[in-house]
């Protein structure tokens, strides 16, 4: 069972496009990086224009986190703990020190950033761990086997959310393929 030759550079090269364009298409579609913690004032936090620059989400994402946050506000929160620190800004600034230095216990609720938001006029400092969908690109992979005949393998990209995935390659027998998951 030898690969035929005429099929490996053409092969090589769809794995090289593909394998580029996953990658170009990963990065192109990734919005930069937000810090990890930021401060913001309560006026930013109700305000959906400031607070999507700040986190760094889609127009799509931005209400869906507002309904969230407005929720959070209206429960108990998940942790509370205390901070010694003359003013609500210090003691801010102790929490964002803790959670980059990774020793607060406001990191035992689950999230990819957390908003610092100190509240001078109550002396309070409201903390909120946000978890954002961002959709990534990636490669995917495809084995076929059975029935008597060699193995057909085929590669391509591929591009997922949280509850979406799609992906498009080529095989080693010059057929294409097209695959759609959804998560439930």
């Amino acid at each position: 069972m030898t690969i035929q030759t005429k099929y490996i550079v053409p092969f090589v090269i769809i794995l090289i496009v593909l394998a580029g364009a996953a990658y170009a298409g990963y990065h192109a579609g990734q919005p930069p990086a937000p810090p990890a913690v930021a401060e913001i004032t309560p006026q930013q936090l109700a305000d959906p224009a400031a607070l999507q620059q700040i986190i760094g989400v889609q127009q799509a994402q931005i209400d869906k986190l507002m309904q969230a946050i407005s929720a959070a506000q209206n429960q108990p929160p998940a942790i509370t703990y205390q901070v010694q620190a003359p003013t609500a800004q210090a003691a801010a600034d102790k929490v964002i020190q803790d959670v980059k230095q990774g020793n607060s216990m406001a990191l035992q609720v689950p999230g990819q950033q957390t908003l610092v938001v100190p509240n001078t006029q109550q002396q309070t400092v409201d903390v909120y761990r946000v978890t954002t969908e961002h959709a990534r690109w990636g490669a995917s992979a495809l084995v076929l086997a059975g029935g008597g005949k060699r193995p057909e393998v085929g590669v391509g990209a591929g591009w997922m959310n949280r509850d979406n995935a799609v992906a498009v390659g080529a095989t080693t027998e010059q057929r294409f393929y097209l695959l759609g998951i959804h998560h439930f």
